[in-house]
């Protein structure tokens, strides 16, 4: 074999161009969304039926999920618009893929520890339980502030 007389590129090394790459990333991210809502709602569901009902809607209401779907959209978009960038900034899009990556696993992890939460009837009790209590302060105050009105409109009648 005749020795290389040029060094060996980052595109000699992959396969595939970058931006197939990011386009790859972009499309994975796609696919674990929803893989981890297909998994949490099943879940969710199993206990819900052994538990309380409150369960799915505590779920849809938590901003954990929320922020953590929102996140790997976001992420998928990054990814496939990555794909779109001119080809002189590889290696910061290859730090744009791998932080990508490493933040989906984060956020995988945060995900199922919240799901994990979840599963547990008591958890979701007390979020019911103190959402209520929060609810009932408010509507105390405000039916505190309709008998104050109530009598100085009383005590203005009088006078």
């Amino acid at each position: 074999r005749p020795p290389r007389s040029t060094p060996l590129s980052l595109h000699d090394a992959l396969p595939i161009s970058l931006p197939q790459l990011e386009i790859a990333v972009g499309a994975a991210m796609l696919g674990v969304i929803g893989i981890v809502f297909s998994l949490s709602i099943f879940s969710i569901q199993q206990v819900a039926e052994r538990g309380t009902t409150f369960t799915l809607r505590e779920y849809a209401n938590d901003w954990v999920f929320r922020f953590v779907y929102w996140a790997l959209a976001v992420f998928a978009f990054v990814a496939m618009v990555s794909a779109l960038q001119k080809s002189e900034s590889g290696l910061y899009r290859i730090c744009l893929v791998l932080g990508i990556l490493f933040a989906t696993v984060l956020m995988l992890g945060i995900y199922f520890q919240r799901v994990m939460k979840f599963v547990d009837p008591h958890f979701t009790i007390t979020k019911v339980a103190k959402r209520a209590s929060k609810l009932l302060r408010q509507c105390q105050r405000a039916e505190s502030a309709v008998q104050g009105e109530i009598r100085c409109q009383r005590a203005g009648r009088r006078t």
